[in-house]
């Protein structure tokens, strides 16, 4: 497969992830913190902390999928498929699992989450970079996970 049509199929994916997120799971992204750093800003400034809720799981969320999956790679360096057929299980999963529990929006938003950022840490392995606090969390998480950080 050409290498530039993984990264746009990986975008693709991650825009699903994120319209589902935010329209249908509470209001944060399942996959961009800086977008979810905003929304947590705008909550703090109407003074709405109820609405702090979502865009902290799904922060969380990202940070335990970017963990999980760097640690993966240590096993598996050059391994790409594992961890995508990996993602793809988890999001699957959250699709039947969506109108069976049409309440549980913050679990749904968690794994979620948790599938891209291990996206992002497979889009890291293939050199792919990803905006603002998203690339630089992704980085800074899969190097404490990995003991890697001497590079910073």
């Amino acid at each position: 497969m050409n290498r530039a049509v993984v990264p746009a199929l990986l975008a693709a994916c991650a825009g699903v992830a994120d319209v589902w997120a935010v329209v249908a799971l509470g209001g944060a992204f399942a996959g961009v913190v800086t977008g979810n750093l905003v929304t947590a800003g705008h909550a703090l400034a109407v003074a709405e902390p109820a609405r702090l809720l979502p865009p902290a799981v799904a922060v969380a969320g990202f940070v335990v999928g970017v963990a999980l999956w760097s640690l993966l790679r240590r096993r598996w360096p050059t391994a790409v498929s594992v961890p995508l057929v990996a993602e793809l299980v988890v999001l699957v999963v959250l699709a039947v699992a969506w109108p069976l529990a049409p309440g549980a929006t913050l679990p749904l938003l968690a794994g979620a989450a948790l599938a891209m950022g291990g996206q992002s840490s497979v889009a890291q392995l293939l050199g792919q970079s990803t905006t603002y606090m998203t690339g630089t969390l992704t980085g800074a998480v899969s190097d404490l996970a990995t003991g890697d950080g001497r590079r910073w």
